[in-house]
């Protein structure tokens, strides 16, 4: 059985897992977008890693799906930077 893991951990604390439970990862990816450019910020991405497990609790997100769908606190999945296991959402200011 495949067990499907969301990962909200920063990119150096999934190197700790093995590559066979990193295989089953879905890894989310907080990004800004100002002035047409989109970056990663550490503190940014903490803090929208926290924000999402609320969304999460408080819709009772249960597929890979929903997850797509949430928008929260100006965040919203970008389609055209995400993969199937890579979800990128992005806020412009």
């Amino acid at each position: 059985n495949e067990e499907i893991i969301l990962s909200l951990l920063s990119s150096e604390f999934e190197e700790v897992f093995s590559k066979d439970l990193q295989q089953n990862f879905y890894q989310c990816v907080f990004m800004e977008e100002k002035e047409g450019k989109r970056k990663i910020h550490s503190t940014i991405s903490k803090k929208s890693r926290g924000k999402m497990v609320k969304e999460l609790i408080s819709h009772q997100i249960q597929s890979i799906d929903d997850v797509r769908k949430l928008t929260f606190d100006g965040f919203s999945l970008q389609k055209d930077e995400s993969t199937d296991k890579r979800l990128v959402f992005v806020k412009r200011v």
